[in-house]
């Protein structure tokens, strides 16, 4: 098939819907454009064990996403389609599709033709959107409150995973409680670059999460599906926050315990496309 896009994203889109038509099942299909969770294939050895039962479903399974509501009608994914995405959306269109390009060989995100997924049990259709930012790229987020999928979502997660409001307290405890014989203490913090990408999504739960593709009237309808927490789902904090965690006990305070990640996985030439960001004084 052929599809009238750039370049790089038409090839990638081909690539693909021949990779759904020569997989035996759909789960198969995800598995193998994801590819390999970030999470250590040696979280078992890690000193928690709600930690650990957490994190090892993240990493074999990855995040459920359940709903309250019922599946979709074939009407109701119809008129989402026919709305299609967030005027800004458009409006970024080229930044849309070199965010994408770059998402799809990370194995992020699919883009696949709305013909070929339509029929997929579960689909859903949210609105994609772009927020500006100052002084620094753009960012892509879903809508997934204008679709009604935040307002349905089950949070499965657990809520102790959400303890932002007393953090600086606890790291000034531990600045405090740190022993003297150590000496200095130290504080590093580390940006995971596409921190919520590093959770996969359950694979039979991708449909769920999908989105309309900002295409042109002319253009066939394209439909991009999470394979990782995707931005603007209100369930992707409480998934992604299990990862990073500081050390209580530890006179160094490291904001992502390096055991859960796979060493292999540190790239530094991922980062060349990123942009500093200027925080006006």
């Amino acid at each position: 098939m052929d599809i009238n896009r750039s370049e790089d994203l038409s090839k990638l889109v081909n690539v693909c819907f021949n990779a759904l038509n020569s997989s035996p099942s759909w789960q198969e299909f995800i598995r193998n454009a994801r590819g390999r969770s970030c999470l250590s294939s040696n979280l078992e050895t890690l000193p928690h064990p709600a930690a650990v039962e957490l994190l090892v479903q993240l990493r074999d399974d990855g995040a459920p996403v359940e709903f309250s509501t019922t599946e979709w009608t074939p009407s109701h994914i119809a008129q989402a389609m026919h709305r299609g995405s967030q005027p800004s959306a458009a409006h970024y269109l080229g930044f849309v599709e070199e965010e994408m390009v770059d998402f799809m060989r990370k194995g992020f995100w699919i883009v696949l033709p709305f013909d070929a997924v339509q029929h997929l049990p579960n689909l859903h259709i949210s609105p994609l959107g772009v927020v500006p930012q100052r002084n620094r790229r753009p960012r892509l987020i879903v809508d997934y409150t204008f679709s009604g999928l935040n307002a349905a979502t089950i949070k499965l997660a657990p809520p102790e995973s959400m303890q932002f409001g007393r953090a600086l307290d606890r790291v000034l405890l531990t600045v405090l409680e740190a022993p003297d014989a150590h000496g200095p203490t130290y504080l590093l913090k580390v940006d995971l670059s596409d921190g919520f990408y590093r959770i996969q999504v359950r694979p039979r739960d991708v449909p769920k999460l999908a989105i309309a593709f900002p295409t042109a009237p002319h253009e066939p309808p394209l439909v991009a599906l999470p394979l990782s927490l995707p931005m603007g789902w209100t369930k992707s904090p409480r998934d992604s926050v299990p990862l990073p965690k500081p050390s209580p006990t530890s006179p160094m305070s490291i904001a992502v315990p390096l055991g859960t990640l796979r060493p292999t996985e540190w790239n530094p030439s991922l980062l060349a496309s990123h942009k500093s960001a200027h925080t006006p004084s």
